[in-house]
């Protein structure tokens, strides 16, 4: 396996598509206009891959102020707006259930350990918890009906 870090604005057009295509397919995103920009701003995208495959990703994201007001109220947890989020966390079917998302979320925290997730995966709460995240304020409900909560590293 091999990890590759790339800053957002370096991406190229097929990577972009590849990645949303890679996260769509693990349910890890439903809106692609938001995921093409968020992917095309990011600090850090961190990919894992195999010799013929992408096996995992994961994003930290730019800042967004106003996205970070909306989890605020959401969760009923103060969330600084400077706060950095963690997301678009995706490994392959094929993949799962050997680490590689604690190897992705553990080399993104390389570059901010303050940052914040929401998620409705418990996968994706026991990676969470397993690199010293705690869950804060109260669950609600996303647009799509899935119950989200969110985590938070480095207060």
């Amino acid at each position: 396996m091999r990890m590759s870090i790339q800053a957002g604005d370096t991406l190229t057009f097929a990577q972009i598509k590849k990645y949303i295509d890679f996260l769509r397919e693990g349910g890890a995103i439903q809106y692609f206009k938001t995921a093409k920009q968020r992917l095309e701003t990011a600090l850090v995208v961190a990919t894992l891959e195999d010799e013929l495959s992408l096996v995992g990703m994961g994003v930290l994201k730019a800042r967004y102020p106003e996205y970070n007001a909306k989890i605020a109220e959401r969760s009923g947890w103060p969330l600084s707006p400077h706060k950095r989020e963690i997301g678009y966390i995706a490994v392959a079917p094929a993949a799962r259930g050997r680490g590689f998302s604690n190897e992705i979320v553990r080399r993104l925290l390389d570059f901010d350990d303050r940052v914040f997730a929401t998620t409705s995966n418990p996968a994706m709460m026991r990676t969470f918890r397993n690199l010293g995240f705690q869950r804060e304020g109260h669950e609600w409900e996303s647009k799509e009906g899935a119950t989200l909560s969110l985590w938070m590293k480095g207060k």
